[in-house]
């Protein structure tokens, strides 16, 4: 959908300094710092992968335009949004433009929840959600096949059953994946958000230029934006919630900064 560069692109050391810098303000063991593999990915949003208590470690996708601090940075000429170049000057390119461009807290709190994801037991549960489906299907399948001799009738029949249950089973499957990532997305979430005031605030802003981004890249992607995105900049799904809308990741990061800065009661200094 869109390229932010078309060659790799190695994470300047400024910014290993800056990973460092979240991994301390997170308290993450030395050790565990350590495993954790930072590297330019492809586009514009953040990856991670693996679980850095794993001897393998973890790696932690940084996408280019993190790396910008003014607009003079950003590579206009190698950003292409549905194979095409964008018009910069137009109200959509400046929009992508402002949402490319994020405050040193809004890419602390990008980090954080990076690294708050590699720490967490995700990986492993949807390892084991994973094993446990496929055992399942094979157990019923087995099951089925010697309380109802199966293996005695015609092969159409047991393709209909193993289609039947693969469907329920797969069905299930994808039910809990989502449910158990939109539950990680929001436990990493709280976890980057809730180090201090700053990473509330640059949660707030980071889900805030989310949301700026993709409704620029809906208009400049056409009627294929609108596939892809509301008009307010969610993710548009029909029948899954793959994951957290970023609105909603939006507002709970603003309840979460209003517990660093209360209210002040009104007529009071």
């Amino acid at each position: 959908m869109c390229n932010a560069t078309s060659l790799p692109v190695p994470v300047p050391t400024e910014f290993l300094e800056k990973l460092a810098v979240v991994s301390t303000d997170m308290k993450l063991e030395p050790e565990l710092f350590e495993k954790l593999t930072p590297f330019t990915v492809y586009g514009f949003d953040m990856f991670s992968a693996g679980k850095s208590s794993f001897k393998t470690g973890a790696m932690i996708g940084i996408p280019s335009n993190l790396y910008y601090k003014t607009p003079k940075d950003i590579d206009k000429k190698n950003i292409m949004v549905g194979n095409k170049s964008v018009n910069w000057t137009s109200s959509e390119g400046l929009l992508l433009e402002s949402a490319l461009l994020m405050s040193e807290s809004a890419k602390k709190f990008a980090l954080a929840r990076e690294i708050a994801s590699t720490s967490s037991y995700h990986v492993p549960f949807q390892t084991t959600l994973n094993g446990v489906a496929v055992f399942l299907y094979m157990y019923l399948s087995s099951t089925f096949n010697k309380k109802a001799k199966l293996m005695s009738r015609p092969v159409k029949i047991r393709v209909m059953l193993y289609t039947l249950l693969g469907s329920m089973i797969f069905t299930v499957w994808l039910l809990v994946r989502d449910v158990a990532n939109v539950y990680h997305e929001k436990s990493c979430d709280k976890v980057a958000g809730s180090i201090n005031e700053e990473y509330a605030r640059g949660a707030v802003e980071y889900y805030t230029k989310i949301l700026q981004r993709n409704v620029a890249l809906r208009s400049l992607l056409g009627p294929d934006g609108a596939k892809i995105f509301t008009p307010i900049g969610n993710d548009s799904l029909v029948f899954r919630t793959k994951h957290e809308p970023y609105t909603a990741r939006r507002d709970a990061s603003t309840v979460q900064l209003e517990k660093f800065t209360p209210r002040v009661a009104d007529g009071s200094q």
